[in-house]
This record gives structure tokens, sequence and C-alpha cells, in this order.
């Protein structure tokens, strides 16, 4: 029996939301569509891909150079029921329970308090559990404060305690549901934290901190008590910090080793209560004394993420002498095309693609989003 795979990056927003009864932001929901054929790379022989466009994405299975896509099943709404064992999403929610009710009937879709668990332990609240014991028990390597606040009166004394702060929505997609301030709890904030407060009943309150870079680390839960370490996470950035994309091969020994202080927290808060992949956003700051110091847990995503995604790639079907670059941009339908024919020929050794440039997602006439990655083989 195989799994079925499903790429619903609109997987937070509907946490936010609460309820099947949401419809997505176009841009997000066109993500969807373009990018659903990711999940082609990181899954197994026999395993289903939910696609929008079957005939899209089997001509570019024809057309590829690859022979990575074999034994691989695609499977739309209104398809017969495929014999899986599992569904494996981008991150289980009220809006995709809604979307998959079909399967209810063999028994593959998780009950309503397990959707609200997952909910729960997917907030910020749950990275500030995670943090605030890391940094007090490892005071020499960490550094790191959150507040949940509930009230209006408890923002405004966190904030007047630091020159800076950046305020979180409990639930948002990375990057999203965010705020400043500087000092001082006044003007538009004040309706910002109004609202956030009554959608979801807290508001996160930190100090900006002196970055230096943007990392993470990828673990798997078992569901049964342990958290493992699966693979570190090097962020690829544009000119204002937003993710575009990963570095695998090389950086990697950059990062600091503290797997294992993660596993052990990780096993205590999350356990035995979530199986899955997860995604521990961390940085690397600078303290007021000039020391170089681990913000260990700036989120936790409760999910799949890029970086995983990127891994997987690397490990299942990219040569172990290549560096590569795995990026996922947004641009005109035209633009992509032009980059795909503007790009190096794809080298493949020992079956596995070395260098040169790998599209890992279809480019039809209206597609507005693509994953590929560039690829550096070094030679021995």
């Amino acid at each position: 029996m195989n799994c079925l795979y499903y790429f619903n990056p609109w997987h937070e927003m509907a946490l936010a939301h609460g309820n099947g009864h949401f419809t997505p932001i176009k841009s997000v929901l066109k993500m969807e569509q373009d990018l659903c054929f990711l999940m082609v790379w990181v899954a197994d022989k026999g395993d289903y891909i939910h696609v929008f466009d079957k005939k899209l994405c089997n001509d570019y299975i024809s057309g590829a150079r690859v022979g990575f896509l074999d034994n691989i099943n695609l499977y739309s709404h209104g398809d017969s029921i495929p014999e899986i064992h599992s569904i494996k999403p981008w991150g289980w929610d009220a809006l995709l329970l809604q979307k998959m009710c079909d399967f209810a009937s063999i028994g593959l879709l998780p009950s309503l308090s397990e959707l609200d668990n997952i909910k729960q332990l997917s907030s910020r609240v749950t990275a500030t559990e995670v943090l605030n014991s890391l940094v007090l028990n490892h005071k020499n390597l960490f550094v790191g404060q959150s507040y949940p606040c509930n009230t209006e009166e408890e923002v405004a004394t966190i904030i007047s305690r630091f020159p800076e702060t950046i305020l979180k929505s409990p639930w948002s997609c990375s990057g999203k549901g965010l705020n400043f301030a500087h000092g001082a709890y006044e003007g538009a904030l004040q309706g910002w934290v109004k609202r956030i407060l009554a959608q979801q009943g807290t508001v996160m309150v930190e100090p900006l901190y002196n970055k230096q870079a943007d990392f993470a680390m990828e673990f798997y839960s078992n569901g049964e008590g342990a958290v493992n370490y699966v693979a570190p996470s090097c962020f690829l950035s544009d000119d204002k910090g937003r993710y575009c994309g990963n570095v695998n091969g090389v950086g990697a020994e950059l990062l600091p080793d503290i797997s294992a202080l993660l596993e052990e927290e990780l096993s205590k808060v999350l356990g035995n209560k979530y199986a899955g992949f997860l995604g521990v956003d961390m940085m690397r700051v600078m303290d007021e004394s000039g020391k170089k110091m681990i913000h260990p847990c700036v989120e936790i995503n409760l999910r799949p993420t890029m970086g995983l995604v990127s891994h997987l790639i690397c490990q299942k079907h990219i040569h172990p002498l290549c560096t590569s670059h795995f990026r996922v941009i947004h641009a005109s339908n035209e633009e992509l095309k032009q980059l795909i024919a503007n790009s190096k020929p794809l080298q493949i050794i020992d079956g596995k693609a070395a260098s040169g440039f790998l599209q890992l997602t279809p480019v039809g006439d209206d597609t507005e989003y693509l994953a590929y990655c560039e690829l550096f083989y070094e030679h021995a």
C-alpha cells in the first residue's frame, strides 16, 4: 500500500482561520496549483501525488531527461479513490479535511480532536515554551525571550521594556502576521494588536536581536516520545531577507552542533503529541557585548518545510559530489519560460543529477511559480 502526497501551502492560514469555511488568497491558491507536483521528488515508488493538471504533469514527465519519475502515480479530485495506506499533506487543517472528505470511508483522515491538537501545538506559544527551557538550561550558548500576551496592557508593558520589539500572531505563515514597535504602544499598532487579540486571543512580543544569519534544523517526531534530528537547512534569501531557497552541499559544517539539545527538548514538548516532520527556525545573533550567540527557536513549523524538501531531493536524486541551490520563485509566465530556455543543460553522472538546471515542477501557459535546482559538480 502507498501514500498520497498533497501540497497545501495555505496550511498556516487555515489553522489561523480555525475551520473549513475559509478561502485562501489567490496568490497562495496559485502556488498550490503550480507547485503541487513538487511532492513527486520526495515520494517513493508507487506513491500518489495530488495534482491539478494531469496532462501538464504527464507531458513534463515524458519530456524529462531524468529517470526519477518512474512509477509515481498522479491523482486529481474526481478520480476513483486509490489504494493507499496514508495521506501525507503539507499539513493537516480543517480546510484540507473538508477537501479530502472522500477518503473518510477508508479511515485515513484525522479526527477533529487530532486537528485541534495540531493547531494548538502549531501556535508560536509552543515555540516559546521550547525557547524558554533551552535558554534557561544553556545560558552560555543560547539567547532569546518571547512573551505571550493576552491583553493590550500586557503588550504595552513588554514593549516598554525594550528599544525595539517584534510582535507576532500565534498562527500565520512564515514572514506574515508580524508587526514592530519602537518602545511605545501607539498609533496603528494598537489597532493591529486589538484585531489579533480578538481573532486569536494572544499576541507574542519579542525583543529584536542583532541578527547575523538565519538557519534551521529539520527533525522527525515518531509520535511515541522521540524527536530525531534529520538535517540542517541553510537558507537563501533575497535583499529583503525573504526566503527564496536553500543551499545543499556547503555551509552545513558552519551550523552549530546543537541538534542533541533540540532533540531532547522537542521530545519533551512534542514527542508524544505529534508524528511527522517539523522544522525549527534559528538565528545567529550578537549580544550587547559582541559575543556571538544562538537563538535556538525562533519558530517551529509543525510540517515539512522547503528546507526538508531540498534535503530529500539531494539525498535521493542528486550526486553526492554536487552542490545544489534549491529555489522557489514567483515570476511572469514569460520570465519562467525564458529562465528555462537559457538554463544550462542537465548532466547525469552515475544515474544522479550532477550539474546544470534541474527543473522540479512543470511550466504551462499560465504558470507563475517554479521550483528548480541549480547544480554544481565538484570534481574529485
